[in-house]
This record gives C-alpha cells, sequence and structure tokens, in this order.
C-alpha cells in the first residue's frame, strides 16, 4: 500500500514538473503590445512624457493580476495593425474596433466597451453634422480606422459630396480644423469628447455605430497572450475597477457583458 503510495506521489510529481516546464517556456519575461498614443482618453503622453489613458492603466491593473510584464511600443495606427499581423509584437490596443476584416488576420479579447461616432468641428462653425460631412466639406479620420472606413463606404462611395482627408494623428486631424484646413473630424465620441474639452472644437453631431472596442494578439494567439488578457479583463470587470477607471475618465461605465466577441 506505501509502495503504490509512493509511486502515486512519484507520476504526480513528475507531471506537475512537466506543467511547469512548459508554463515556463510558453510566458515571456515581457510582453510587447503596440498603440498609438496619441487617443485621448485611452491612451497618450501626459505632460510628463509617460503614458496615461484609459487603456494604460487597465494594462498596469493586468500585470499586477496576472503577474507578468507588459511593455507598450508608441507607433502610429497602421503600423500597430501591421506589427501585430506580422507577429512582431505580441497584441495591440488603442480604442480598436472588433471589425470581421479584422477577424481574418488577428484574435480577439472580450469586448471592453461600446462607442459611437461623433462630428467635431470647429468651435465657430456654423456646420451641422449634415453640412460637415456633405456638400463639398472635407472630413478627417485617421489612418487605417473604422472612422475612416465609415466615411469611405457610407458617404464617399455612395456619391455624396464629401472629400475624405486621412491623417496619421487625431490631433493633427483636430489642429487642422482649427486652423481652417479641414470642415471636421469623424472620430469616437469618447476621443471627440476629450479634446473639445481643451481645444477649440465642439461636436454637432453623433452617429451609431454600435461599435464594440476590445484588445487584439496576432492570429493563433501564438504567444498564448490571449487567456492571460481576457483573466485580467474579467478580473477588473469583476472587481468593479473598470468601472471606476471609466469613471474616473469621464466615461459611463457601461461594460459589455463577457462572453463571445461582440460587433
Amino acid at each position: 500500500m506505501r509502495s503504490r503510495h509512493a509511486l502515486l506521489m512519484v507520476f504526480v510529481a513528475v507531471f506537475a514538473f512537466i506543467g511547469l516546464q512548459s508554463q515556463a517556456f510558453a510566458d515571456k519575461d515581457v510582453y510587447k503590445l503596440a498603440t498609438h498614443a496619441a487617443y485621448k482618453p485611452w491612451e497618450f503622453i501626459d505632460e510628463k512624457g509617460d503614458f496615461a489613458g484609459i487603456e494604460i492603466e487597465m494594462i498596469e491593473a493586468i500585470e499586477a493580476s496576472q503577474n507578468i510584464e507588459i511593455e507598450v511600443a508608441n507607433m502610429p495606427w497602421d503600423a500597430c495593425i501591421a506589427s501585430t499581423t506580422q507577429g512582431k509584437v505580441d497584441g495591440m490596443f488603442g480604442g480598436m474596433s472588433i471589425t470581421e476584416e479584422r477577424k481574418r488576420v488577428m484574435d480577439y479579447t472580450r469586448p471592453i466597451y461600446r462607442v459611437d461616432f461623433a462630428v467635431v468641428v470647429h468651435e465657430d462653425s456654423d456646420l451641422n453634422p449634415v453640412t460637415a460631412l456633405t456638400h463639398g466639406a472635407v472630413t478627417s479620420a485617421n489612418s487605417g480606422t473604422t472612422g475612416a472606413s465609415w466615411v469611405r463606404e457610407n458617404l464617399v462611395e455612395k456619391g455624396f459630396d464629401t472629400k475624405l482627408k486621412v491623417y496619421d494623428s487625431y490631433v493633427a486631424a483636430l489642429q487642422a480644423v482649427i486652423k481652417g484646413k479641414i470642415d471636421s473630424v469623424f472620430v469616437d465620441a469618447p476621443t471627440a469628447e476629450s479634446y473639445v474639452k481643451e481645444m477649440p472644437l465642439k461636436i454637432v453631431g453623433t452617429v451609431s455605430s454600435n461599435e464594440y472596442l476590445a484588445w487584439a494578439v496576432p492570429e493563433g494567439d501564438p504567444d498564448g497572450l490571449l487567456p492571460i488578457l481576457n483573466a485580467g479583463l474579467n478580473k477588473m470587470i469583476e472587481s468593479g475597477k473598470m468601472a471606476e477607471i471609466y469613471s474616473k475618465w469621464g466615461l459611463p461605465p457601461s461594460i459589455p457583458q463577457a462572453g463571445p466577441e461582440q460587433e
């Protein structure tokens, strides 16, 4: 009886060791996530030169709860997507909408927020939501974003007199509005609300998009990061930490239910 028990303990120890070895080989010392840090309130560079914003605080919470280290790499939005799909980084975040096109080349975490679009113009402008996007108006959105796709597919390609100018940064686009170089910017509502508080701009209307934001990893999740991110996000939701972060940054703490991706 004793010998059988001892043999069982040996097998348990061996399998536990193999499991620990596998985990050690699968884990990385540092996970590198790309973002475009010019996108308040989601992520931006503060006056001290540090990363700040909603998703930066989420990253910090995940590092603490999941006992991992995440390096944030700041780059243009198009480069974030390319670096993720090519496996040059372990994943990406940044007010990123779930789309069918992106799902073909990357895998998403659970959704973290739902957003609509906003139309932003100069604070002295007489444009309304229609004239700011049509009648020869020049509107802008970031290159590679769903905002740019929406304007192109729903206005430009349908024959409306709309001119779309893409920028690498929403800050540059908003400054172009202020300088009178373009008429409007088409951006997600939380971002619009953040910038109109500190720049001579105003929101003249919103467009319902029913878009859900999430984070992404390369297709197939080669580094096994997806379950770690989901565990961290779900823990934030269960503890109330995610709602606390949203409230801190002035957003309604409306969080999509855990479960399958939504779009």
